[in-house]
């Protein structure tokens, strides 16, 4: 899977983000609001544009809402 040779390619002191959910190549974006992946989408641009901590927490916290969607997620040098 390329999307994996790329995480483990990427420098060890860059801070990435890896989010996965069993859906389509499209994910969910035609869904109402962007569906799951509307809320992750958002939740990234929010902490990545706006500092925003609720947002961040979302992609840290093992029993957050994406979590709890679903979302497997992996985060490198986020702290």
């Amino acid at each position: 899977m390329l999307a994996e040779r790329d995480w483990l390619n990427f420098p060890k002191t860059l801070p990435v983000v890896k989010a996965s959910i069993d859906t389509g190549h499209l994910g969910t974006y035609w869904s109402l609001n962007g569906g799951q992946f509307g809320k992750i989408t958002v939740a990234y641009l929010k902490y990545m544009f706006y500092a925003d901590q609720g947002a961040k927490k979302l992609f840290l916290e093992p029993n957050s809402s994406l979590v709890a969607d679903g979302w497997n997620i992996s985060t490198r040098n986020w702290n």
